[in-house]
């Protein structure tokens, strides 16, 4: 169920992509200053390649920034994980934290009004 509502997502996208594409179909030429030589190929293509290459940045940049937070979340994955061990090596009884454990979240109305109404 989850594939098909996923593709059915896609599909405008494809659609729009398409669309963009016909439109699109003019010869430009391609010439970068320190290289000698042209591409011709047509718009479409060359925008479409170019949003892709800035997303691929992005995503780059994104992941480069996240690996700080990244190291801190394993680092203290280990150290909850050490600390269950040696609470389990000194009482026989479960260990006292639970990394799966979440706690019930107090409804919330939208429009006003509590939540004990």
């Amino acid at each position: 169920m989850l594939r098909v509502i996923s593709l059915l997502s896609a599909l405008p996208l494809v659609i729009a992509v398409l669309a963009f594409t016909i439109q699109n179909s003019h010869i430009v030429t391609l010439s970068l200053w320190p290289v000698a030589g042209e591409i011709n190929l047509p718009l479409s293509i060359l925008s479409v390649g170019l949003f892709l290459t800035g997303m691929l940045a992005g995503f780059f940049l994104m992941w480069v920034h996240m690996l700080p937070h990244r190291f801190r979340v394993r680092r203290l994955q280990r150290e909850v994980q050490d600390l269950n061990e040696a609470l389990a090596g000194q009482t026989s009884a479960k260990p006292a934290f639970n990394q799966t454990f979440k706690p019930e979240r107090p409804r919330r109305r939208w429009f006003g009004g509590s939540s004990n109404d």
